[in-house]
């Protein structure tokens, strides 16, 4: 990720919805907000389980879980790929 001239990350917001597994514990999904469960292959969906909505979150480079943070994701969101 290129930095601003004043040493800043510029700003990049990735809308996500969080499912919680219900196979594993402690199992998060972070989906593009615009992305369908059903969309996923079929051998992560049936892994993951049934999905349970836990939050809509927007995701920037100053606000991201503790465990989880990939610049390839917030890059895609931006160029509008969900691939």
């Amino acid at each position: 990720m290129s930095e601003e001239t004043d040493g800043t990350p510029p700003s990049i917001e990735c809308p996500v919805i969080v499912f919680r597994s219900g196979r594993k514990a402690e199992t998060y999904l972070y989906m593009p907000a615009t992305a369908e469960f059903e969309d996923l292959p079929a051998s992560l969906r049936q892994q993951f389980g049934t999905p349970t909505y836990v939050m809509d979150l927007i995701l920037t480079p100053q606000r991201y879980p503790n465990n989880f943070y990939d610049e390839r994701v917030l890059a895609r969101e931006k160029l509008g790929r969900t691939q």
